[in-house]
């Protein structure tokens, strides 16, 4: 299992620019939308800026979004 730690804003949008998500342009609101895929492989990720460094929930929240688990994205952010 790897340790948690605060995630900033820069790192969690670095994983997912590496997983292929795209940001989509903001429409008078505070929130950004980060999405990847097509079809059945659709994932949309509400990415919540002015919250980070984000908390836990708030984090598992966006990564089951995203389809990973701390697990594994916290061994992608190492690697980056």
């Amino acid at each position: 299992m790897v340790r948690e730690r605060p995630v900033t804003d820069r790192e969690f949008k670095a994983v997912l620019k590496a997983l292929g998500f795209v940001g989509r342009p903001q429409k008078g609101t505070s929130h950004e939308l980060w999405v990847c895929g097509e079809g059945k492989d659709y994932r949309r990720v509400t990415v919540d800026a002015h919250h980070a460094p984000y908390h836990r929930q708030l984090l598992k929240l966006m990564l089951h979004d995203a389809g990973l688990s701390k697990d594994q994205f916290f061994r992608l952010l190492d690697r980056l």
